[in-house]
């Protein structure tokens, strides 16, 4: 079957070095903050150590700040900590910040211990072993350990500490990078000494080859490349990736190393098994002053690699937007593809990065563009996970219909790339459109997710109502056949057979997605194949690798749609039945008021709406397939759940009728603490009293609403009611 280009692997075969991103390297943080200008003087003023600076900007803005962090993912505390100020620590400790905060680098994600060793604070260090009890074992998402982050810093007074508390310098990250790898890469000539004295050999490597030198030459520390040079080391050495000295101080972007190795013998042609040149290197990684001077010493902006990336779409996909504005002002063009297709526009794109997706569109680029297999920004934005840039596409030019070669369009894209959050979004967003379209080879996104081992993706897209028995046109296989090589996957699907949506919905512990379901009128209470809805919550009958174990939310939904109505559950039945509710109260009123009957008391009308039963009122087409969920009814249903839109109304309120014109449900809010009939302020008997939801941005024209519950009361008959 024809699949999208394996754009993952193409983008990971561009500049293989030894990937700088896996080290602790930190980013300037000139760049751009995330937590607009209050937050980036808070980091400034803790990178300065100002104390009275951090008061007066958290007198203003709370600890909404404590969630600020600059373009290395620091937060204020993990900048504290780095700079080893413990009063600021401290400070942000006592209010809120806890010591398990991570930054949000999602290639480090390093928490305050790591970032405390890092920076070489002792004291501080002490602090958070011996007072905050921080664990000494911990690891970021690359294995590193405080330890690493000592030795990546270059302080041998805190490695000695933790060697005293039963660490090892034998320890590796997950790259197994070593300690004097560590140590290389920080450029800490007299730790590198003093590791080598240890037994440690300057010719070890990680997983890709690379060495001591290696990352020295990346760093730019030349004193330590030419020590590691006396010491045995030669500039010959290459990683896996044929990756030289040279390109990896093109990499770093080190004009001076770079400059020094060209009179070593190297020169610019020089080139790694992609193909890639020193020029190319530096920008992808947006080395501008070294593009600069590669380019006087006479490299070419023609340059190319094994996959036809010249310098402008290098820059594009390494996300350097500078880089690539720089270059388009040099000669270089918006319409250089490489060799599949792929533009500056869509390697973007592929990256996630909005900010450089909208300035290649404001340079002239075209969301029309597609690569040689018809995939256009969005379906790879899609297919690599980047929900953000596809919601932004979409809102800005792209089409919900665009489809590649093969047919595949952005719900398949997503189902195939395994991304879960862009499934959701386009699901709850467009009303599941396109979660039976098919490919050429008659694909479902079902059937994609499940070929491809996507055991979440097929979980939620089978919760949405999809056909589990969809079948391929090609080769007539059914999802089962296709998960061949993922035997969760299939059996998972094996004991999910015979299910209905809401029990998959139930089984996944889909909490938004089953109350959604009863709420377009689902009943848990019918006849299911195997379990019950109600079976399913309570417990976890199912034993297919990676079922979830039970969710006390999911089983309080349950319990509560399964029992008799009653105003705390009435937000869990379908409209028709709400709205019949809506007029029995009417008609309590009605009674009262109207009528010489006698009065009933309010709990017997309470008792009465009790015995209603969701059978009575189905719903006109199968709720179970009804896909729209938006971001503001998710929102209303958690609030709901959570109880916090409850309250006692007195008792002279009367009920409100509001009427959606956008063919939303007559709702009824019925609130109140409990089911029971409770005391008012003044100790006198109060009762719960029916309120209908009332949008505030609706024009209510309460005369004509009146008329329509009077149409609909006087058509009360045993309970059947046309609501006007």
């Amino acid at each position: 079957m024809k699949t999208h280009t394996p754009v993952f692997e193409k983008l990971q075969q561009q500049h293989t070095t030894h990937n700088t991103t896996q080290h602790i390297n930190t980013i300037n943080m000139t760049s751009r903050m995330i937590g607009g200008r209050t937050g980036a003087a808070l980091l400034r003023a803790v990178s300065r150590n100002d104390l009275p600076t951090v008061l007066r900007l958290f007198s203003r803005r709370g600890r909404a700040l404590l969630h600020v962090h600059g373009a290395d993912g620091c937060t204020p505390l993990l900048l504290a900590c780095k700079k080893g100020s413990m009063e600021l620590v401290k400070f942000f400790l006592a209010n809120g910040a806890t010591i398990n905060d991570r930054d949000k680098d999602g290639k480090r994600q390093g928490n305050a211990l790591h970032y405390a060793c890092w920076g070489g604070n002792l004291d501080l260090v002490r602090y958070f072993v011996d007072e905050l009890h921080g664990n000494l074992s911990d690891v970021d998402i690359v294995g590193n350990t405080p330890l690493l982050y000592s030795v990546y810093g270059g302080h041998k007074h805190v490695v000695e500490e933790l060697l005293r508390r039963g660490r090892s310098l034998r320890e590796k990250n997950n790259k197994n990078h070593t300690v004097i790898l560590q140590a290389a890469c920080g450029g800490h000539l007299e730790l590198v000494e003093w590791l080598l004295r240890k037994g440690f050999s300057m010719h070890e490597t990680d997983n890709d080859g690379n060495t001591a030198l290696l990352f020295a030459a990346w760093g730019g520390h030349r004193e330590l490349m030419e020590f590691l040079l006396r010491e045995g080391s030669s500039l010959r050495e290459k990683n896996h990736n044929g990756h030289s000295v040279f390109l990896s101080a093109a990499n770093g972007g080190r004009v001076e190393v770079v400059e020094w190795l060209l009179t070593q013998g190297f020169d610019l042609d020089e080139t790694n098994n992609n193909g890639d040149t020193a020029l190319l290197l530096a920008a992808y990684g947006g080395h501008r002053r070294l593009v600069e001077r590669l380019l006087e010493l006479g490299a070419s902006l023609e340059d190319k690699n094994g996959c036809g990336f010249t310098p402008l779409l290098s820059a594009a996909n390494g996300g350097q937007l500078d880089m690539a504005a720089w270059l388009l002002n040099r000669g270089s063009a918006l319409t250089e593809c490489d060799n599949d297709g792929y533009t500056s526009l869509i390697l973007a794109a592929c990256g996630g990065n909005i900010e450089l997706v909208d300035f290649f569109l404001r340079r002239g680029a075209s969301l029309e563009e597609r690569n040689h297999n018809g995939d256009t920004a969005l379906l790879l934005a899609a297919y690599c996970g980047h929900r953000e840039l596809v919601e932004w596409l979409l809102d800005n030019g792209s089409k919900l219909t665009e489809k590649n070669n093969t047919g595949m369009g952005v719900l398949i894209s997503a189902a195939n790339g395994g991304n879960l959050e862009v499934l959701k979004f386009l699901l709850e967003r467009y009303n599941a459109y396109g979660l039976e379209e098919t490919d050429e080879g008659g694909y479902t996104p079902l059937l994609l997710a499940a070929q491809r081992g996507h055991l979440s993706v097929v979980q939620y897209l089978a919760a949405y109502g999809a056909n589990i028995r969809a079948r391929t046109l090609r080769h007539d296989n059914d999802a089962i056949a296709l998960a061949v090589e993922s035997p969760d996957v299939q059996e998972y699907l094996r004991q999910i057979w015979n299910f209905r949506p809401l029990q998959v919905a139930v089984e996944a512990r889909l909490v938004d997605r089953v109350h959604a379901m009863l709420e377009c009128g689902v009943d848990p209470a019918s006849e299911f194949a195997d379990h019950s809805p109600l079976q399913l919550a309570v417990a976890q009958p199912l034993t297919y690798p990676g079922a979830k174990a039970t969710c006390p939310e999911m089983v309080t939904l349950m319990k509560d749609a399964t029992a008799p109505w009653c105003p705390r559950t009435n937000f869990l039945f379908g409209e028709r039945m709400r709205r019949q509710i809506v007029v029995t109260m009417m008609l309590e009123k009605k009674v009262a008021t109207e009528t010489t009957l006698p009065v009933l008391p309010h709990e017997l009308w309470l008792h009465i709406g009790s015995f209603m039963q969701r059978s009575w009122f189905p719903e006109t087409q199968d709720p179970e397939m009804l896909h729209a969920d938006s971001k503001d009814k998710m929102i209303r249903r958690r609030k709901y759940r959570s109880k916090r839109i409850f309250r006692v109304m007195a008792e002279e309120e009367e009920p409100v009728v509001h009427s959606d014109n956008e063919e939303d449900v007559t709702e009824l809010e019925l609130r109140g603490e409990n089911n029971q009939c409770s005391s008012d302020r003044n100790g006198t008997t109060g009762r719960v009293s029916p309120a209908v939801h009332q949008d505030a941005d609706m024009d209510i024209q309460g005369e004509e609403r009146g008329k329509q519950a009077e149409a609909a009361a006087a058509d009360l008959a045993a309970f059947r009611v046309t609501w006007v």
